[in-house]
């Protein structure tokens, strides 16, 4: 399942239910009805902030430590994740796409605002052409 269809779904959901919300409160004159289009409007709108702003604020450097690999040598990156925004991150997972067998640099990491942290990875190349 592709994430970003996952959270579209959610996200069209929730805009469904503060739709109904809407207008459950201008139907029926009760407070309940007021109270969580409030909060609902409210926690979905600040997530959209948060988001758009580590959006724009996370940054991811990779480094390959040798530029060119053969068959059986060893292959070292750093990378490093820089977060120069107000809010943190506490979930952040990063993919790697390569191709190369038997080396995946998937994390799920979280970082602080103003903050940048850094790891490394080593595999070695064992097929031709990958």
């Amino acid at each position: 399942m592709n994430l970003q269809t996952h959270v579209r779904g959610r996200t069209r959901l929730l805009l469904a239910l503060i739709l109904f919300l809407g207008v459950m409160t201008i139907i029926d004159d009760y407070r309940g009805w007021r109270f969580l289009l409030l909060a609902l409007g409210s926690v979905w709108w600040l997530s959209w902030l948060w988001a758009r702003s580590l959006a724009r604020s996370l940054h991811l450097r990779r480094e390959m430590r040798f530029g060119w690999a053969q068959v059986g040598d060893q292959l070292e990156e750093r990378f490093t994740l820089t977060n120069q925004g107000t809010f943190p991150g506490p979930c952040i997972e990063i993919v790697d796409h390569s191709n190369m067998p038997g080396y995946q640099n998937n994390l799920v990491t979280g970082i602080d605002n103003h903050d940048t942290t850094q790891w490394r990875t080593k595999g070695v190349c064992s097929r031709r052409d990958r």
